[in-house]
């Protein structure tokens, strides 16, 4: 397996990935913004110098400041909706671009399922709903270049970066409904994770 990791941050991701090279795997670590063109391209740059084309892209990126509806400036908005959005567009671009001059590929939104029904959250969800319906959107318009896009939608996961919920927890509803509050812990999450292929394979 050949992977290229990325994110913002680089003191665990390179140290993850030095794990990952312990254990045999090819990896390589790049710092960068992919919600932002110059980032993508330094990921996509990078992955292609060091391993050639790219047979399989996963977008596991969030942004999660946000605000209620009515609260919303512009600078949030941007910081969070639109953010959010660009981090699975702007790497898809160049991905689906390349994959198409080639023989196909996969591509993988990490979505939530509070894009598909909000669990109170809405404030976080807008861009999960928006995420989905790129998807959608992304599979019809590559299909006919062999290209398999999907979203896959998690439920909660414990991370370092959430803040406990005082809501208290349902014990007698539905499966659909306790289902949403059982949170998985993640073994490692990383915003975008690249598997080239070498070049003629």
């Amino acid at each position: 397996m050949k992977l290229v990791l990325s994110a913002r941050s680089a003191e665990e991701g390179e140290a993850f990935t030095a794990q990952l090279v312990q254990q045999g795997v090819e990896a390589v670590w790049v710092t960068a913004d992919a919600s932002m063109a110059a980032g993508a391209r330094t990921i996509f740059d990078a992955a292609q110098g060091r391993f050639g084309n790219v047979d399989l892209l996963v977008n596991n990126a969030a942004h999660l400041r946000s605000a209620p509806f009515l609260e919303l400036d512009e600078a949030t908005y941007r910081d969070s909706f639109e953010r959010n959005v660009r981090l699975v567009y702007e790497l898809s671009l160049l991905v689906a671009r390349q994959m198409a001059k080639a023989s196909g590929g996969s591509i993988i939104h990490i979505s939530s399922v509070g894009g598909l029904r909000p669990p109170g959250q809405g404030r976080l969800r807008r861009q999960q709903g928006a995420i989905d319906a790129l998807t959608r959107a992304m599979a019809m318009d590559l299909a006919s270049h062999h290209i398999r896009v999907n979203a896959v939608a998690p439920g909660a996961i414990n991370t370092r970066s959430d803040r406990p919920d005082p809501r208290p927890r349902p014990t007698s509803h539905s499966a659909g409904w306790v289902c949403r509050w059982r949170s998985a812990r993640p073994w490692r999450s990383w915003p975008v994770m690249l598997r080239p292929i070498s070049p003629g394979k």
